[in-house]
Formats: C-alpha cells, sequence, structure tokens
C-alpha cells in the first residue's frame, strides 16, 4: 500500500463520501479521477482530467493552490471509496460504471 492510501481513513461509505462532499469540487474530481484509473483510463486521460478540473474549481473561484491542497487530501479517500464499490458491484454495474466514467473523460 503506498503512502497516501495508507492515509485513506477506514470506515463505511457514507462516511468516505461525507468526506469527499466536505472537500468539493476536489472531491468529486477524486472520485471521478478514482474511478477512472480503476477502469484502466491511461495517465494521459487521469492528468488531463484533473487539469481541467483545476481550470474549473479556478473559474469557480478557488484557487489553484486551495484545489490541489484539497485534491491531494480527496485522491486516497476517493480511493478507498473505490475499492469500497468494487467490492459490492456486480459485473454489469462495473462494466457500466466504467463506460460511463471513460466517456466522461472525453
Amino acid at each position: 500500500m503506498n503512502e497516501s492510501a495508507s492515509a485513506a481513513p477506514e470506515g463505511d461509505a457514507a462516511a468516505l463520501d461525507a468526506k469527499l462532499v466536505d472537500l468539493g469540487w476536489a472531491g468529486a474530481a477524486a472520485t471521478t479521477h478514482a474511478y477512472a484509473a480503476a477502469c484502466g483510463a491511461t495517465e494521459t486521460q487521469l492528468e488531463a482530467h484533473l487539469a481541467a478540473q483545476s481550470k474549473q474549481a479556478e473559474a469557480m473561484g478557488t484557487s489553484t493552490e486551495e484545489f490541489e491542497r484539497q485534491l491531494k487530501e480527496a485522491l486516497p479517500i476517493a480511493a478507498r471509496r473505490v475499492e469500497i464499490d468494487d467490492v459490492a458491484m456486480a459485473a454489469a454495474r462495473r462494466a457500466d460504471t466504467c463506460e460511463s466514467t471513460l466517456e466522461s473523460l472525453e
């Protein structure tokens, strides 16, 4: 397990979701990022997604530095949340989730 993942809180999905909501746009961006990574997105796709989310956050009034700080906090939480979903998710639902997530990166 990498260092940032070990910092992710353990707990139920609802507690993780609440933390991601508290992190605002960065929490949403991290969640999409984590699903996309789990679904096989390329590094180029993932980087482009985060760059676009940073620009969107800035357009909504959040500084790049603040977005990056929140994102750094949100990424391990989102990764843990995706792990929980992956265990509970049926194969057909997983395929649908991956398809829609990867399409959202385009």
